[in-house]
């Protein structure tokens, strides 16, 4: 990790921001067209004599603009570039920044700040959805995607999060998501015996209410934990009794402590089950996926850019992430960071551009402060 710049918001050129940002209605027409495609963002970027782009196969891209000043923050930003879909091309270039425009904007709009306006660096982390689930997250993580920073700060962008408003949130921002398997399997019996047994079915039953019901009180009163069935899968020879079930689940916890805790509590549950229906039971952890937590003092940094850039009362406390960021709690757990929520252009209020250029000024404005004041 590099040294930290202690440097307060306070200090920084607002004149300079504004001068440096009265540029971005060059932007706001490429990058709306774009409506996300990471492509078309790169054509962008590449504008930029000084932004170096690295294409991660499979996963995504990097894009990096070197420090000006010894000894400041580097700091990266993580947005996730969405599906190409029918519902977003309808949506068209009126929702202005679904995936990199903001980073993409900072990094432009640092190329015009005076030399005088040091940063350590900035790296923009453009995440492209994985038809394999985790394997771009890993990908990434093996690329040193993370090498060198000593901020991240995940941009997103919500319609829960009111129009001109921004949205932060201390402490754990989503859940720890573990999800497991079980297997419910009887052994070949006598055929007389068979009738006098209860079936696989019957055991799945009351294990999927057993577990249902274990109360939060047992596993952590603090850290409450959640249990679902995604669905369930069975098969049966020609004798019912013989078969085999397999219940896919996930388990939600706000720390794999207590996901731990929860496991072993449903493991004690279900071989207990096992042992009463006669059947052989296995409960397998599939994978996990840690909390998303929020670092204070980067939840501080952003406050204090986001009441300058936004005003005092733009400010709202956010509610817990959607599992979206699944990447970015892997990625928390290695550089402090938070998550920053611009609330959502739509409707009437996209429409124009004058509020389109606003808004777009104000945020990259904002995470100018995150860059410069880090």
């Amino acid at each position: 990790m590099g040294v930290v710049s202690k440097r307060p918001a306070a200090l920084v050129n607002q004149t300079k921001l504004d001068e440096a940002t009265l540029h971005l209605a060059e932007l706001i027409e490429p990058l709306s067209a774009a409506r996300g495609d990471a492509e078309e963002i790169l054509r962008v970027v590449t504008s930029l004599s000084d932004v170096q782009v690295r294409q991660v196969q499979g996963s995504g891209y990097l894009l990096d603009l070197p420090g000006k000043s010894e000894g400041a923050a580097r700091i990266g930003f993580h947005v996730m570039a969405p599906c190409v879909s029918d519902r977003q091309a309808e949506r068209g270039p009126a929702k202005l920044f679904d995936t990199a425009a903001l980073p993409v904007a900072v990094l432009a709009t640092l190329q015009r700040l005076a030399p005088e306006i040091g940063h350590g660096g900035v790296r923009v982390i453009v995440e492209e959805p994985a038809d394999d689930g985790a394997s771009g997250t890993q990908a990434l993580l093996a690329s040193n995607a993370l090498a060198e920073l000593d901020r991240l700060y995940g941009v997103t962008n919500s319609q829960a999060v009111p129009h001109m408003k921004i949205g932060i949130r201390s402490g754990v921002l989503g859940p720890a998501d573990s999800r497991f398997l079980l297997t419910m399997q009887r052994q070949p019996v006598l055929p007389q015996l068979t009738n006098s047994l209860p079936s696989v079915a019957q055991a799945t039953a009351h294990t999927i209410i057993a577990l249902s019901q274990i109360p939060t009180r047992q596993i952590n009163p603090l850290q409450p934990a959640h249990i679902t069935f995604d669905s369930v899968r069975a098969e049966a020879p020609d004798n019912a009794y013989c078969g085999t079930a397999n219940l896919y689940g996930r388990l939600l916890t706000l720390s794999r402590e207590s996901a731990d805790q929860a496991f072993d509590i449903m493991d004690k549950t279900v071989q207990g089950l096992a042992r009463t229906f006669g059947i052989d039971c296995e409960l397998i952890v599939r994978e996990q996926t840690p909390a998303v937590l929020a670092d204070a003092a980067c939840v501080s940094t952003i406050r204090q850019a986001a009441e300058q850039s936004f005003g005092k009362d733009a400010v709202i406390d956010l509610e817990f992430l959607s599992n979206d960021y699944e990447a970015l709690a892997q990625y928390l757990e290695i550089v402090p960071g938070a998550v920053i929520c611009f609330g959502g252009l739509d409707g009437a209020q996209a429409t124009g551009a004058e509020t389109q250029t606003r808004f777009l000024r104000l945020g990259v404005q904002c995470l100018l402060r995150l860059v410069l004041c880090s």
